[in-house]
């Protein structure tokens, strides 16, 4: 049977059972790239303004309200450690940001820990500051196809950087869906890619300017955004409506693919290998 990587089912039954997966690359091959984005944000702050998002008003996540960090939500986080990874990793560089891991099903998440116990490392990430701690990652439910829970959980201002680690992949496997779900108001009749309500919610909670770092399998997961654009005013050929421009796609070194497979290695011991090196695609977007 083919798995449905776009059902909640599927993810709460593998996380019953799965110490700790990494989706398509590892954290440290993605963690240049995180923080060479997390860079730039930072220097754009005095040029760029946040723009105010249609949520309720919030706090900004962090110490100082007087400087704000750069706020980062890592969605579908599944078991992988990026969240910690990065959240540790710009902490050394001195950069005060929030990183926030979220998954649809963190509960089941979180439920399995006891019986699978994760890495130090995630557990110490989790520990909500407690003393000894390194850094602090919150783990949330959220749905991102659900406009309603995007809105109740994003810092004022809106989110900086979007991660994603293959989740808009497993989105796009799903069915399609009316463009106004989770919206509160009437569903338009037409149906449409779930990946194109995914980049109009984040759209809604992300601030101008903001980036959306996406780790994909497909080489053609943007392509209704049109070709790779640069500057302000620059438009996406394909769809000028939206709200994201395509700034760059490039190969992630390091990357793998496929379910880890453990195989005998002919002298009574076993290994785990990986399938082959593919094409995967770091998609860094841009929100107008």
């Amino acid at each position: 049977m083919v798995s449905d990587f776009s059902s909640s089912e599927y993810w709460s039954t593998r996380f019953e059972k799965e110490r700790s997966f990494e989706w398509l690359a590892s954290s440290k091959a993605l963690g240049p790239v995180v923080l060479d984005l997390v860079k730039e944000l930072v220097r754009s702050r005095s040029s760029v303004p946040a723009a105010a998002v249609s949520a309720a008003p919030k706090r900004p996540i962090g110490p100082n309200e007087e400087d704000p960090p750069i706020n980062i939500l890592h969605f579908g986080c599944g078991t992988s450690t990026l969240g910690p990874y990065l959240a540790r990793l710009l902490q050394t560089e001195h950069i005060n940001a929030q990183v926030v891991d979220a998954d649809y099903v963190a509960e089941s998440i979180v439920a399995a820990g006891p019986a699978l116990p994760r890495s130090a490392a995630w557990q110490s990430a989790r520990a909500s500051g407690s003393e000894g701690s390194e850094v602090e990652v919150p783990l949330i439910s959220l749905d991102v196809l659900d406009l309603g829970q995007l809105k109740d959980t994003a810092p004022a201002g809106g989110w900086d950087l979007l991660v994603d680690k293959s989740t808009a992949d497993a989105i796009s496997c799903g069915p399609s869906l009316p463009r106004q779900r989770g919206q509160g108001g009437e569903e338009e009749e037409d149906l449409v890619e779930p990946i194109h309500i995914l980049c109009d919610n984040l759209a809604s909670v992300t601030r101008t300017g903001g980036r959306w770092l996406c780790i994909s399998y497909s080489s053609s997961r943007f392509d209704h955004l049109g070709p790779i654009t640069h500057g302000p005013g620059a438009e996406s050929a394909s769809d000028s409506s939206s709200a994201w421009r395509l700034v760059s796609k490039i190969p992630v070194d390091g990357a793998y693919t496929g379910e880890p497979s453990t195989l005998s290695d002919g002298n009574g011991g076993k290994r785990v290998v990986y399938a082959p090196e593919t094409n995967v695609w770091a998609y860094v977007l841009e929100r107008k």
